[in-house]
């Protein structure tokens, strides 16, 4: 696997807000439409999340995420959506995910979660 060209992708989208923000919607658009096809445990609901966490970001809205996690988190997606699967049936997507979770990126996540639960219920705003 071709892991640089997820980097550079992923540092590319970083450096633009706007690409960022229409990759994370489309992302969104495109995970929608498979959210019937059975997935490993949590995994549709962390994808959802960090598609989530990177619009939040793009506007500017939620930016208390370390970069690399940022960073990871966008190679991740790019690898999710690409056309090419390494093993059948979403298994390849389903390993990456479960790997980023346990580096790191969930506990991210778990912050991004509480920050949004709060703002949701009005009781943070931007951070």
């Amino acid at each position: 696997m071709k892991t640089g060209i997820y980097k550079r992708k992923a540092e590319m989208l970083m450096n633009d807000k706007g690409k960022l923000k229409r990759f994370s919607e489309g992302a969104k658009s495109w995970l929608v439409r498979f959210k019937d096809v059975p997935l490993a445990g949590s995994t549709a609901q962390d994808l959802m999340d960090m598609i989530d966490l990177v619009n939040d970001y793009a506007d500017g809205k939620y930016t208390a995420i370390p970069k690399r996690f940022l960073a990871a988190i966008l190679g991740a997606l790019l690898y999710v959506l690409s056309p090419i699967d390494l093993l059948p049936a979403f298994l390849d997507d389903i390993l990456v995910v479960g790997f980023l979770m346990d580096k790191g990126v969930g506990a991210e996540l778990k912050k991004y979660n509480e920050w949004r639960n709060k703002r949701d219920a009005g009781t943070d705003k931007e951070i």
